[in-house]
């Protein structure tokens, strides 16, 4: 009977060290994630503070459209500047082309006008449609 009582003893011993050895390890891996997290959002707090400390001009301007409380989430600030800046570039392209078009041979000159209207308008996305008007003209 004290066999009986030893054996069953150790298998409860071992039993709850391995147990004990299986909380540890979720324990740790635990901390390690929330570690990880943590080194994450801190290198995205980053990332944001860095953003906007070096925006100037109009795209400081950027901020005002953004609630305080997520000035911080990065991708929101890069995404914002995108939707902005994206086409710049292309409105550069647009100007050109409308100081070089020249009506072609075969083209009407209504379908010319509405090729310049229609260039005038990518140029200038935000101007208010009368100078758009006249500067089609």
């Amino acid at each position: 009977m004290e066999e009986n009582s030893r054996s069953l003893k150790e298998e409860i011993r071992a039993s709850m060290e391995n147990q004990i050895k299986t909380i540890e390890e979720q324990i740790q891996v635990s901390v390690g994630n929330q570690i990880k997290i943590a080194q994450e959002e801190t290198q995205a707090d980053m990332l944001s503070t860095s953003l906007i400390v070096s925006l100037r001009g109009e795209a400081l301007g950027i901020l005002q459209t953004v609630p305080d409380h997520l000035q911080e989430n990065y991708e929101l600030l890069i995404s914002r500047l995108e939707m902005r800046y994206e086409d710049a570039h292309l409105q550069q392209v647009y100007q050109a082309q409308i100081k070089s078009r020249v009506q072609k041979a075969a083209e009407s000159l209504q379908e010319f006008e509405a090729d310049i209207a229609r260039l005038t308008r990518l140029a200038y996305p935000t101007a208010p449609d009368t100078f758009l008007e006249q500067l089609a003209i």
